[in-house]
């Protein structure tokens, strides 16, 4: 009378033990791999994956296969339909009881409603492990499940009329325009074995109908299809095309075909008849008892066909586990190219800190030279006329300042003589990190247009309202961090002459013995010095001559033993004294742009490196090893 039922494992030509055996050797991998995609959930937003919460392998793989392949074969029978289809009906037959209320009105049955053999043990034990996202209602009465209310509830019921492996729910309608309704339906879709698909003459072709049957029948159930509230006198004509249109629309392969007359008053007695469609044209029509249909069906084969149909959506390489990690994969690379971008854009801009105007570099070098190299007799000696010289060459160098303001038009070079040093340079410092700021802020712009959405979204972040206030101080705050302009100079000057002078054993005591000569006849020299200005700038490579020839006079003491010494040692000198300068401020600037940078990318960095290293990551990997295990397995027992 009945169609056979449709058993995908048995058709690969296995018999039931070796399915049972495979079974056994997959439920390892599946509890296996539910604890590695626990882990890799715990890392894959990291690279802006979403949780795969919602994805049918996932739901299938936590409700359904985990809860289900170490059970007894617990049938699990789900009435599903869109609004008004007479779903609760039909549940109430089936469960010979009232147990589910009927409401005419659309989206009546707000929760689902199982009823449970009341001789199994331990019901909620049973409900905990396979429906374990909804919250476990006690069964009171028939209007229950028709009250509104948040979350997700589920209430049940030990029923006298069914068998202890049999399991039957009503459900919420699966068209409805409650988003939780259809998200509770879905929920028992993934745990069902057997889907009754409730229809009627209007409802069939629905397409919220057609995509949840048809992701049911992708899932491997055993689909029951019953067609509800028909006038048999004008139906009966339409049923086989209504039937073929709902089959190749949604892929099912029904098991049973059923269908049902309009009787309000039957119904409500629980008396209304359900008659078995069969024959190639739908043309033999039988009265069937509708429980005594379900109650019969071959529980062990279904349990197998719906686990392995399961099993082929979680192993699937375009809608399962592969395609979930191929787009954690493809995620990644997004963050590799985005972390590559943002290195290669890091070395675009350098920072050109100001350098130390040479005055103060011949000053260090000549308090090196003072304190390092002349015994203590020379030292008392140049101090007195140190100070002397200083107060004979005051009127000129008040002559050479407004002079240098008028030639070079930046009077503020010489603001060091104030003594204000640190504040001049860090004036200075702060002009530079302005303008390396706002090429660094063009920068972020430009980056910002990026078609690397990862990169991009990020760029935008720095780049939104007040960040370029911020930028700007987060640059003072890297300049205030570093070591103080006077302190870091003055030990850069004497780590390189010192190093300089360990080399150049025979210049320096050359320089050494002039310096005695000249520090001897001191009274002679002082004058020449102030008339001649400073003679250190002789020796200065161009562009410091000019400069240090304005400055000349101010530090009589010592200098002059370069005019006597040679070229050759003048020449050494002078390449010392740019490369000093030169040194220290491609150091310091080196080391602001460093920092700098490291405080603005330091967390975009962290954030592109976390989700770079996701598909690398042990997480990642063991899931894939275990994906590969599973569908090895399924191969290896020719298992598509």
């Amino acid at each position: 009378m009945f169609k056979n039922v449709r058993v995908e494992v048995i058709e690969t030509g296995m018999e039931q033990e070796k399915v049972g055996g495979l079974f056994s050797e997959l439920s390892e991998l599946l509890f296996e791999l539910g604890v590695v995609v626990g882990d890799l959930c715990g890392v894959v937003g990291l690279c802006g994956v979403g949780l795969p919460e919602g994805e049918a392998w996932y739901e299938l793989l936590v409700h359904k296969l985990i809860p289900q392949m170490d059970d007894r074969a617990y049938l699990i029978v789900a009435v599903m339909g869109g609004t008004n289809t007479g779903k609760s009906l039909l549940f109430n037959h089936l469960a010979r009881e009232n147990c589910s209320g009927v409401d005419y009105r659309a989206s009546g049955t707000k929760h689902p409603v199982c009823i449970i053999s009341e001789s199994v043990v331990d019901p909620l034990g049973l409900l905990g492990r396979n429906f374990g996202n909804f919250e476990f209602v006690l069964w009171s009465n028939s209007f229950q499940p028709l009250e509104a209310g948040s979350g997700y509830r589920l209430f049940w019921k030990a029923g006298r009329n069914l068998p202890e492996r049999l399991l039957i729910l009503d459900t919420p309608d699966i068209d409805s325009d409650s988003e939780v309704n259809w998200e509770q339906a879905c929920e028992v879709r993934h745990v069902s074995d057997v889907v009754v698909a409730v229809l009627t003459s209007q409802k069939y072709n629905d397409a919220a109908v057609r995509r949840f049957f048809r992701e049911a029948a992708e899932a491997g159930k055993p689909i029951v299809v019953l067609f509800n509230m028909l006038n048999f006198d004008v139906d009966k004509e339409y049923f086989p095309v209504w039937l073929k249109q709902f089959c190749e629309e949604t892929q099912a392969v029904p098991i049973v075909n059923l269908a049902a007359p309009f009787d309000e008053g039957r119904a409500s007695e629980l008396r209304l008849p359900y008659y078995g469609v069969s024959g190639e044209n739908c043309d033999e029509w039988e009265e069937v008892d509708l429980h005594r249909v379900l109650t019969e069906l071959h529980f062990d084969r279904i349990k197998s066909q719906t686990l392995m149909g399961a099993i082929r959506v979680l192993a699937d390489v375009s809608k399962g586990i592969p395609s979930y990690l191929r787009r954690i994969e493809l995620a990644s690379v997004k963050f590799s190219d985005a972390l590559s971008a943002l290195e290669r854009a890091n070395s675009a801009d350098e920072v050109e800190l100001p350098a130390i105007p040479v005055s103060v570099l011949a000053e260090e070098v000549r308090r090196w030279w003072h304190e390092e190299k002349r015994p203590a007799w020379s030292q008392k000696i140049n101090n007195i006329y140190r100070v002397v010289g200083g107060k004979l060459v005051m009127p000129l160098v008040k002559l050479r300042d407004v002079v240098a303001k008028k030639v070079f038009a930046q009077g503020e070079r010489y603001r060091y003589r104030d003594d204000n040093l640190q504040l001049f340079f860090r004036e200075r410092e702060e002009s530079a990190a302005v303008t390396f700021v706002e090429k660094v802020f063009k920068r972020l712009e430009t980056l910002a247009q990026t078609d690397n959405p990862v990169l991009r979204c990020e760029m935008q972040n720095l780049t939104s309202g007040v960040k370029r206030v911020e930028l700007l101080e987060r640059a003072k705050s890297v300049l205030g961090e570093l070591e103080p302009v006077d302190v870091s100079f003055h030990n850069a000057v004497r780590t390189n002459l010192s190093e300089w002078s360990a080399k150049n054993h025979f210049a320096v005591n050359l320089l050494q013995s002039i310096d005695q000569v000249v520090t001897l006849v001191r009274p002679v020299v002082t004058v020449s010095l102030v008339l001649g200005g400073f003679a250190i700038g002789s020796v200065i490579a161009a562009p410091f001559v000019a400069e240090v020839a304005m400055i000349g006079g101010v530090t009589a003491g010592g200098e002059a033993i370069l005019h006597s010494s040679s070229e050759t040692i003048k020449l050494s000198i002078a390449r010392l004294l740019q490369k000093i300068q030169e040194d220290f401020v491609i150091a310091r600037s080196k080391k602001f742009h460093t920092e700098f940078l490291r405080e603005l990318w330091q967390d975009v960095v962290n954030r592109l490196k976390s989700g770079a290293n996701i598909a690398e990551s042990d997480q990642f990997k063991k899931c894939q090893e275990c994906v590969q295990k599973i569908i090895q397995k399924l191969k290896a027992n020719d298992i598509k």
